[in-house]
């Protein structure tokens, strides 16, 4: 292999390997709080039993709010 290709492939390989080695290591320190996700998911408002409605984005001014020159 040429030196090029060496400069290249080295650091590649070393950050993919640091950064699977630091995905695993805080996976492992982080633990599953299934139980917490459940209430959470109790708690929240099932978004998709109601429609939410939409503005139409017009708004209406009063006349007499409005003064012409």
């Amino acid at each position: 292999m040429s030196d090029a290709v060496v400069f290249l492939v080295l650091p590649f390989l070393a950050a993919t390997l640091g950064s699977v080695l630091l995905w695993l290591w805080s996976r492992r320190r982080r633990p599953v709080e299934s139980g917490f996700q459940e209430q959470l998911r109790a708690l929240a408002p099932d978004e998709r039993s109601r429609p939410h409605p939409q503005p139409s984005g017009i708004v209406r001014l009063d006349d007499s709010s409005v003064e012409e020159t």
